[in-house]
């Protein structure tokens, strides 16, 4: 089980939009420099969210919703909205306010 959220530019476990990292399936967790937020973090590499068995994705904020409705809805596109790393299938349980989901239909 991992329990993640999605932040506005649908970035999810430390992977952002472009990371290099999201194309990396066989290593485990990596050191990442968030220029936005001037600061080193450490992350789960899409190997290991792809391989839980299952998946929460808890959403409370309403800056969110147009990345949930991208992440849900959109093209699987990971570079660009790396939540949808391991969380648009039956593994994948949501938990999301109803701010979260004002632009999302389903």
């Amino acid at each position: 089980m991992i329990h993640r959220g999605i932040g506005p530019e649908a970035h999810t476990a430390s992977l952002f939009p472009g990371e290099s990292l999201i194309a990396d399936r066989s290593g485990l967790a990596a050191a990442v420099w968030v220029e936005k937020m001037k600061s080193w973090r450490v992350t789960l590499l899409p190997g290991v969210l792809e391989a839980a068995r299952n998946t929460a994705m808890l959403v409370i904020s309403a800056d969110v919703a147009e990345a949930v409705r991208h992440t849900l809805e959109g093209e699987y596109r990971p570079s660009e909205f790396p939540a949808q790393i391991a969380s648009r299938g039956a593994e994948a349980d949501w938990f999301v306010s109803p701010e979260s989901a004002a632009d999302f239909d389903g």
